[in-house]
């Protein structure tokens, strides 16, 4: 909630996206979940699941003290590899809008857009990463371990 929260959106929007979201995620069944550490502190996971057709990344946080420091990048890395091992030649997500450039600068191509379940009137970016494409080289500037 405090990745979301730092993009600056009010409290009704993140009550409501709080009510629909995270934590449920993480307890389904049949998902995977990467998490990223700094020492002990665990700051960033990805939620990813395989839907024969693509992977399909649901959920993807970084503590925003984290930002722009490889750990985004990382968890993507271990999400394509995952992916890779199901035989999957794309990884899917549905961005923010504030997250697109990331996903863009890590080679994501935007191929449509939905309304949001939290904001019907706000329409989301679709984006797809080639696998067959994607080159992982991720430095990792924190100590920490996986």
């Amino acid at each position: 909630m405090r990745s979301k929260a730092s993009w600056g959106y009010h409290d009704d929007f993140m009550a409501r996206f709080g009510a629909t979201s995270v934590t449920r995620n993480l307890v389904d069944a049949g998902r995977d979940c990467v998490v990223a550490f700094d020492g002990h502190r665990a700051v960033g996971f990805a939620v990813l699941d395989d839907e024969k057709e693509r992977a399909w990344l649901e959920d993807l946080w970084v503590e925003p003290g984290y930002f722009g420091r490889g750990v985004g990048r990382a968890l993507v890395g271990a999400c394509v590899k995952r992916s890779r091992e199901w035989g999957r030649r794309a990884l899917e997500l549905e961005s923010d809008p504030h997250a697109e450039g990331f996903c863009t600068r890590l080679g994501a191509v935007r191929f449509g857009e939905r309304a949001s379940a939290v904001a019907p009137d706000r329409n989301l970016p679709l984006m797809r990463l080639d696998l067959d494409r994607y080159v992982s080289v991720v430095p990792i500037p924190y100590s920490g371990g996986w």
